[in-house]
């Protein structure tokens, strides 16, 4: 060699001959080359997000305090009651989701282009003991 140290991707500070450690095409601020680079890509920007989406939610409920309800029962009066409402009901979605996967999933060869025929006749073979 031409006295150039060698470095290798394992080494601690070692780099590629494209800038970035690990990653063939990339570069220091870690963008691969020729990718494209799209705007939530930038920390800023999704902090920016965050900070706004805390702003909307801070003024929400400044608005809750504000404004006087017509309730139809006490505990619509209680604080973020409607948050802490469609939070549940968002879990419940879930939970009832895993449920009825459970209740119509298929097995792994389902679409492997045997018919209902073909697996009537198995289970019957099955059944009787015979061996097809």
């Amino acid at each position: 060699m031409n006295g150039a140290r060698n470095t290798t991707d394992h080494e601690p500070g070692a780099e590629n001959m494209t800038g970035q450690a690990g990653v063939p095409g990339g570069s220091p601020d870690g963008n691969v080359k020729g990718e494209r680079r799209y705007w939530l890509d930038e920390p800023r920007h999704v902090d920016w997000i965050v900070y706004t989406l805390y702003g909307v939610c801070a003024a929400l409920i400044g608005i809750d305090l504000l404004l006087p309800r017509q309730v139809h029962f006490a505990f619509e009066k209680w604080l973020g009651f409607y948050g802490f409402y469609g939070f549940i009901g968002c879990v419940m979605l879930v939970l009832i989701a895993k449920v009825l996967r459970l209740l119509v999933k298929r097995p792994e060869d389902y679409y492997e282009g045997r018919g209902l025929f073909d697996r009537t006749r198995d289970l019957f073979n099955k059944a009787s003991g015979r061996d097809v």
